[in-house]
């Protein structure tokens, strides 16, 4: 069995790679295309969409779509978008250095497999996490909560055991350790674990086997991570719940036992990340400020009087309720701003009535990032910035460094 890999907004030549490989959840994500025809097989090449993860093949292998951006830019923006940097800042940092040591082209699961299995045998020394569910029972002695009605007409009845109780014994299947499961499971399907590290990843795997987590209980604990609900007094659960995030994230694989190649995968939209990225670092920078940064999905203005075409930017930024500046963030590491690009913006801020608007444009890396002008015959100005997301902290100090002079002239109205 065999890993390929391709990148995200990217067409890649596959030699040897089959069409029919590709389940039918994969188009979705990729799409084949012939790229030249020998005299033995034709080349293939796959063509992949915004998405980053993995995707099972019908023969066996797994499809990597990796971020073009990188595997650090793409982990500090869901991290970022997550709540979630700060609390796993310093094993963030040693692990992207072993990472940029080791690999450039094995995916994060690969990476993450042994610093996620340390952190499980971690939790096992401490203690791990467990509830106590309701269960009902009958029993022949009284334990537990006894249900008195019941257990009356039992007796009178002459049933044995006659006495109806409820028990709460205590269960390991908290959502923690049905996520820590599930990525051990991950691990083990995808064939990223070291030998030395299977054993307490079939531990782990085996725990929730017929209970592994859903899409929706991810980001519930994804939530729960982020205002410190999830863990109680074990904190160290916290950075394996973070790596587990990022290896299910990129495993890509159907979580809940069905047939992975049958399911949908669940893969990471990155262009979707990234405008939630854009707007988490705005807003954690300019909240303590007094502006207010959002999506504003109910209330966005209509492009005609008869409500059609909502106009809804990425981000509105705001103070005391008066809209000062609009930004879209659009991930192309392909290709620069596209006319109709510039025609969106141009349309909201007329919707909106300001004079100011910025697109910023996420690419790998660049040398500099200036802040490019354009300005319309009505003396509007869409601002232009190009971020290098391959360094994230220049590409947050130059998204801040852009943005708070633009506020100050979107206070003046153009009516």
């Amino acid at each position: 069995m065999s890993n390929w890999y391709i990148h995200d907004h990217q067409a890649e030549v596959l030699t040897g790679f089959q069409p029919e490989w590709l389940p039918p959840a994969a188009y979705r994500y990729v799409t084949p295309e012939v790229s030249a025809l020998t005299t033995t097989s034709p080349c293939i090449r796959l063509r992949a969409g915004p998405y980053v993860g993995a995707l099972p093949l019908q023969n066996g292998d797994t499809l990597y779509i990796l971020p073009r951006a990188g595997r650090e830019a793409f982990s500090r923006m869901l991290l970022v978008v997550e709540g979630l940097d700060a609390a796993v800042r310093h094993e963030f940092d040693d692990f992207s250095s072993v990472a940029h040591e080791e690999s450039g082209q094995a995916p994060w699961t690969v990476l993450l497999a042994r610093p996620f299995a340390h952190k499980l045998r971690l939790i096992e020394r401490e203690s791990l996490n467990n509830r106590r569910l309701p269960q009902a029972v009958r029993l022949g002695a009284v334990t537990g909560k006894v249900n008195p009605a019941r257990t009356l007409k039992a007796i009178a009845t002459r049933e044995y055991p006659p006495v109806y109780s409820t028990l709460r014994p205590p269960t390991l299947l908290t959502l923690e350790n049905r996520l820590l499961s599930s990525a051990a499971m991950q691990l083990l399907r995808v064939r990223s674990a070291h030998p030395s590290d299977i054993p307490v990843l079939v531990r782990w795997g085996a725990l929730a086997r017929h209970a592994y987590i859903t899409q929706e209980e991810l980001l519930t604990n994804a939530a729960a991570l982020r205002t410190y609900r999830c863990t109680g007094s074990r904190s160290y659960y916290v950075p394996a719940l973070v790596m587990a995030r990022l290896i299910l994230s990129q495993a890509g694989l159907a979580l809940e036992g069905a047939d992975p190649l049958e399911s949908e995968p669940i893969l990471t939209d990155i262009a979707a990340l990234f405008e939630r990225y854009v707007r988490v670092v705005l807003s954690r920078a300019l909240s303590p400020l007094g502006f207010l940064v959002e999506k504003r999905d109910a209330t966005a203005p209509a492009m005609f009087v008869d409500g059609t075409c909502k106009l809804v930017p990425d981000v509105v930024i705001s103070r005391s309720g008066t809209p000062l500046l609009l930004l879209d963030a659009k991930y192309k590491p392909d290709r620069g701003v596209d006319p109709a690009d510039y025609y969106q913006m141009a349309a909201y801020m007329e919707a909106y009535d300001l004079r100011a608007g910025l697109v910023v444009r996420a690419v790998e890396l660049v040398r500099s990032s200036p802040l490019i002008r354009h300005e319309t015959p009505q003396g509007r100005a869409v601002y232009e910035l190009t971020i290098p997301l391959g360094n994230w902290e220049r590409a947050e100090g130059a998204l801040l460094a852009s943005t708070t002079p633009l506020l100050s002239l979107g206070v003046n109205r153009a009516g």
